[in-house]
């Protein structure tokens, strides 16, 4: 216990190395979500023509959605609305064994939009392997159809972790920042009191 009129010890360096500590990892997982947040933006999906077949190589457990490809395709734009998932055969089979992997409607309609190019989704798959996969479509009643494959987007499970990731180095660093500034301040204190008190010792207790 500091006695009366005494001026108080500096803090001591634990106090630095946990302001450090802090900083450190609110730099190391702001690094690691903007990596994340990179990664998660390249979405685009591969694209290829119907009638025809494009071969992906999936991950495991991973659901994938066959687009439309409205606008940006070598094709020209396409109405959404001229190619209904009914008229549009797709097969999906697993290039390993050749086992067939079921290819379903999916319920209601995204629109996915990657710089000029427009993708409207139609068909979804999941593949239960990870390698690659061959997807196989025809359009009824159209000679050529430009179509992608890629990997279906749930909003939150692409970029709400990396949001809770920045949210988390936020936190920490503004943690960090808090603690450097009550140690400076104290240490402030510190040699303040020091010169007004010849006396007392300046080595502190850290």
């Amino acid at each position: 216990m500091t006695p009366p009129g005494a001026a108080r010890p500096p803090p001591r360096r634990v106090w630095y190395v946990l302001a450090a500590a802090l900083l450190l990892a609110a730099t190391v997982g702001g690094g690691l979500g903007v990596v994340a947040a990179v990664r998660g933006a390249d979405v685009a999906p591969e694209g290829f023509t119907a009638p025809g077949t494009l071969t992906v190589r999936a991950e495991a457990d991973t659901p994938y959605v066959i687009y439309l490809h409205t606008r940006g395709s070598p094709l020209g734009a396409v109405d959404p609305g001229a190619v209904d998932p009914a008229v549009l055969r797709c097969e999906v089979t697993r290039v390993e064994d050749e086992a067939a992997v079921e290819v379903r409607t999916l319920s209601g309609r995204t629109t996915l939009t990657v710089g000029e190019d427009e993708y409207v989704s139609r068909l979804g798959f999941v593949a239960e392997r990870a390698g690659p996969h061959a997807v196989t479509c025809a359009v009824d009643h159209q000679r050529q159809t430009p179509l992608a494959v890629g990997r279906h987007l749930a909003v939150f499970g692409l970029f709400g972790r990396v949001g809770l990731v920045l949210l988390a180095a936020l936190l920490v660093g503004t943690a960090g920042v808090a603690v450097l500034a009550v140690v400076a301040a104290r240490r402030a204190t510190h040699r303040y009191a020091t010169k007004q008190r010849p006396g007392v010792d300046a080595g502190g207790i850290g």
